[in-house]
């Protein structure tokens, strides 16, 4: 799912591979502290089933705290909001994926699409206000239902 959305953030922004480091060993723990987190809410919380506005909200949560991710050189200079917010925009890229994908299993034809508005609104609470996983989930829901 990371993986996916990190390959659309590059295409999407068009950004070169030798513009964007990864570190791996940051990565690596996002994606064990987001299956932890998953793992309280079965074990600790008795959730069998847990909804991908809860599961995007604790991906994209993760990603945006410990930034993997780093732009650097002329596409960092010149996309200065995608540069600076590629672990906010990878999040968001693959937590609508994750959505879009549960509402395809569920019957549903139509995607969500945030509007420009709203991505510029989330990115500014992402980066500069305290955002917990719980609210995220819960601002990936209202997003879904009022698509």
């Amino acid at each position: 799912m990371i993986e996916r959305a990190f390959l659309r953030y590059r295409s999407i922004f068009k950004c070169p591979a030798r513009e964007i480091d990864v570190d791996y060993y940051v990565l690596a723990d996002v994606v064990q502290r987001y299956w932890r987190d998953v793992d309280r809410l079965h074990h600790f919380h008795g959730i069998k089933y847990i909804d991908s506005h809860k599961i995007s909200g604790y991906l994209t949560y993760w990603l945006s705290k410990l930034k993997p991710f780093r732009t650097k050189g002329n596409f960092y200079k010149s996309h200065n909001n995608a540069g600076k917010l590629v672990n906010e925009l990878i999040g968001l890229i693959a937590s609508v994926a994750r959505i879009n994908t549960s509402r395809t299993l569920a019957g549903f034809d139509e995607k969500i699409v945030p509007s420009g508005q709203f991505i510029d609104a989330f990115m500014y609470s992402l980066r500069y206000r305290y955002m917990n996983p719980d609210s995220l989930s819960i601002i990936y829901y209202f997003v879904d239902v009022h698509n």
